[in-house]
């Protein structure tokens, strides 16, 4: 668990998934307000994690997706023209045979 701060304190609700599906979620629980009080002295348990509180600490993906994405799109245009030239082939060679 990481360090406790005030700035944790709001209303959160817990959400559950299947390993078979990670990205579907369950209905959510009821709401439940956390509020944090109190001196912030050492714990018992060390932290995990630090929270990132920098904007630069927070990792943004986005460029990175976006250049696998467009990898994705090549590769599939590639496959696209692979196929017509194949199926143009095949018309050429049935009408080669007709003749």
């Amino acid at each position: 668990m990481s360090t406790v701060t005030s700035a944790l304190s709001g209303t959160y609700r817990c959400y559950g998934s299947q390993d078979s599906s990670p990205y579907l979620l369950s209905h959510g629980s009821d709401p439940v307000e956390l509020t944090v009080s109190g001196s912030f002295g050492a714990s018992s348990l060390p932290p995990s994690r630090p929270i990132p509180t920098d904007a630069s600490e927070i990792q943004d993906h986005t460029v990175e997706n976006l250049i696998r994405m467009g990898f994705a799109v090549m590769i599939l245009i590639v496959l696209g023209i692979l196929v017509i030239e194949a199926w143009g082939s095949q018309k050429q060679a049935q009408r080669a045979a007709e003749k």
